[in-house]
C-alpha cells in the first residue's frame, strides 16, 4: 500500500462540519451567502474561491498523467466529490471513512508538487495531513521525501496546523534520531552505532554481538535492512562494495535481536495516547512487518495475506503503554505506530522503531473487531475546527 500522498482538510458551514481535501488540508469551505469567511464581501468572497479553484485544478492536471499511469493502490485514481478519474479502485484507509461520511476530499501527489514560498495557505486551509512514506523511494517517488519536509516547513511557518508536522516527520526518515530520542527517554533499543560510510561498518560492529544488521536511515517496509551472521561476511560485503546505506547516506549499524515467541509488538497512538496494539509473527527470513502490507484484503485488487507472517490483537502492559505514549508525546505524533520487542537472551523489553504514518493493520475487521479510521478521523476533524 503506498502512502505518498498529504490530505487537506477545509471546514464548512454545513451541519457536517469538517470536509477533507487530500494535498493533506482543509481549507474553509464558503458555501454560503452570509459565511462569516474572513469578513470578505461577497465579489471578494467569490474571487478567492475561484482563485483557490484554479489552483487545485493545476495542481490535479500536473499529476494527473502520473496517476493514471501508476498502478499503486492510492495513486491510481483521483477522487473527488465521488467522481473517480483514472483507474476505477475503491478508497481504502482514512479515506474510506471520509467517504462513509460523505465528506468530499482531493488526494494530491507528494511526487509532482509545487508551491511559492511567498504565498501563504493559513487562509484557505484548516489542517495539511501528512502521510508520506519513507519507503517512497520503493515506489519510484523518492523525490517526494525530502520536498515534503520543505513543505511542511512552509507550512508551519505560515501558521498552518499540520498533522504529523516538522518534529516527527524528522523522525520517520531518520533511524538513527530514533534511537537518540529512545536514548534521551531511558529506554531499551538494540544496541546501535552509527555510520555514514560502508568501510566504517565492521569497526562500527566491533562491541557489538553478531548477528547484526546494517540499516538504512530512510527506510520502511523493512527497506534497506541487511543481516551479517559473521564478522567474515560483512567483511565480504564491505570488500564488494556492496553495502548500500540509502538515500542519505546515512545508516545503523545494530545488534540483530531475536523476538521472544517468534513476534514483534506495534503499538498504535493517536493524539498521544494508546489506540491498539498487534503481534506480528515472523519465521525471520523478511525484514517487512508492516501492517498494512501484511493484512491485505483481495477484494480490493491487493495480494492475500503472507503465507509466513500472522497477526493478532494484544494488550500490551501498563509499563510498556505508559513507555510508548511518552515516546508519542515527546516526538509529536498525532498518530503513529511504536514497534518493540522482548529479547529472547534476556527477556529485555526493547524499543527499535518509531512509525509517524498512521498506517493501520488493513484487516481490521478480523483483528481488532473495529475500525480504528473512525477515531482517526474523529480526531483529523477535530484538528481542523469547525
Amino acid at each position: 500500500m503506498s502512502k505518498d500522498r498529504w490530505s487537506l482538510l477545509r471546514s464548512s458551514h454545513r451541519a457536517q462540519q469538517f470536509v477533507a481535501r487530500s494535498i493533506l488540508g482543509i481549507p474553509p469551505q464558503p458555501t454560503l451567502p452570509d459565511a462569516p469567511l474572513l469578513n470578505l464581501h461577497r465579489n471578494e468572497h467569490d474571487r478567492r474561491k475561484r482563485q483557490t479553484q484554479q489552483q487545485f485544478i493545476e495542481i490535479e492536471r500536473l499529476c494527473l498523467e502520473d496517476r493514471i499511469q501508476s498502478r499503486d493502490v492510492d495513486r491510481g485514481h483521483l477522487q473527488h466529490k465521488g467522481q473517480h478519474h483514472g483507474t476505477q479502485k475503491r478508497e481504502i484507509g482514512p479515506g474510506a471513512e471520509l467517504e462513509e461520511r460523505g465528506l468530499p476530499y482531493e488526494k494530491i501527489d507528494a511526487c509532482c508538487h509545487t508551491y511559492d514560498p511567498s504565498a501563504s495557505v493559513a487562509n484557505r486551509f484548516s489542517l495539511f495531513v501528512n502521510r508520506m512514506s519513507p519507503s517512497a523511494y520503493l515506489r519510484g517517488h523518492g523525490n517526494g521525501i525530502f520536498h515534503t519536509q520543505s513543505v511542511v516547513a512552509h507550512l508551519e511557518h505560515n501558521g498552518l496546523r499540520v498533522f504529523n508536522g516538522s518534529k516527527p516527520y524528522a523522525l520517520e526518515i531518520s533511524k538513527a534520531k530514533q534511537v537518540d530520542l529512545l536514548e534521551f527517554l531511558g529506554l531499551g533499543y538494540p544496541k546501535s552505532r552509527v555510520i555514514n560510510h560502508p568501510s566504517v561498518a565492521a569497526k562500527a560492529a566491533e562491541r557489538l554481538r553478531y548477528p547484526i544488521v546494517v540499516k538504512a536511515n530512510i527506510g520502511g517496509s523493512g527497506a534497506g535492512i541487511v543481516r551479517f551472521d559473521t564478522e567474515e561476511e560483512l567483511l565480504d560485503a564491505i570488500s564488494s562494495n556492496s553495502i548500500d546505506l540509502g538515500m542519505d547516506s546515512t545508516a545503523l549499524v545494530q545488534e540483530y535481536v531475536p523476538a521472544r515467541n517468534g513476534h514483534i509488538t506495534r503499538v498504535e497512538t493517536l493524539a498521544g495516547k494508546f489506540l491498539y496494539a498487534i503481534n506480528i509473527y515472523s519465521t525471520g527470513d523478511s525484514f517487512n512487518l508492516c501492517p498494512a502490507d501484511i493484512c491485505q484484503l483481495p477484494e480490493l485488487g491487493q495480494t492475500a495475506p503472507k503465507p509466513n507472517l500472522r497477526i493478532e490483537a494484544t494488550t500490551p502492559s501498563d509499563t510498556v503503554i505508559r513507555a510508548v505514549e511518552t515516546i508519542a508525546l515527546t516526538a509529536g505524533l498525532d498518530a503513529g505506530g511504536i514497534e518493540l520487542m522482548v529479547d529472547d537472551r534476556d527477556g529485555t523489553v526493547l524499543y527499535y522503531d518509531i512509525n509517524a504514518l498512521s498506517n493501520f493493520v488493513g484487516d481490521w475487521k478480523s483483528v481488532l473487531g473495529y475500525n480504528p479510521h473512525v477515531q482517526l478521523v474523529n480526531y483529523i476533524a477535530k484538528l481542523a475546527g469547525p
